[in-house]
């Protein structure tokens, strides 16, 4: 499908007026009203609006045939590191993968319970946590969730092609970073 899509990209790019560089920003745009979608997950889409980044009464839709790319954290050590400091770094992994340090995850709403993390349901998230995604969640992201098909993500390899073929045909020169990801210089008194 690379062929298609890349096509795709290349068709609308004389109406692409540039592309942000990080979500918040395409999530202010929106909130703003200088842009009218944005391609979104439960994620990010409950989060922005428990933390009043985006109005509440937003709306979503998920278009058919979609299917979830599989995203994941990660957990590495040192390479090289001492017996005495591994079995410390393994203690504090084994930690933070039981089910209720998992939970915490869910933050407010910015991870929503499903099967990315398994078997840790929203009951054991946090109060606050359960909060938001009862205020701020969508009565259809349960069975989405659920019922859509998840793959994994592309390859090492084909996502650095991925990753360079955007930057060389569709989007490298259209790219926007926000005064507020500059950093300031500064001047002593």
């Amino acid at each position: 499908g690379w062929e298609k899509t890349w096509a795709f990209l290349k068709d609308i790019d004389p109406y692409i007026e540039y592309y942000p560089s990080r979500t918040g920003d395409v999530v202010a745009e929106l909130a703003n009203g200088t842009r009218a979608m944005m391609v979104s997950t439960m994620g990010w889409d409950i989060n922005p609006r428990v933390l009043g980044n985006m109005p509440p009464d937003y709306q979503t839709v998920q278009l058919e045939g979609t299917s979830f790319v599989a995203d994941a954290q990660f957990m590495v050590v040192p390479k090289g590191l001492d017996n005495d400091h591994l079995a410390v770094v393994l203690d504090l992994m084994a930690w933070m993968l039981k089910p209720d340090q998992q939970a915490i995850a869910y933050d407010k709403g910015y991870f929503y319970p499903g099967p990315a993390v398994k078997d840790v349901d929203r009951s054991m998230a946090p109060e606050e946590s359960q909060q938001a995604i009862k205020d701020f969640g969508r009565p259809e992201y349960d069975d989405m969730a659920a019922n859509t098909p998840v793959v994994l993500p592309l390859a090492a390899d084909n996502l650095v092609k991925a990753f360079a073929m955007w930057d060389e045909q569709i989007g490298g020169n259209k790219i926007k970073i926000p005064p507020t990801a500059v950093p300031t210089p500064t001047t002593a008194p």
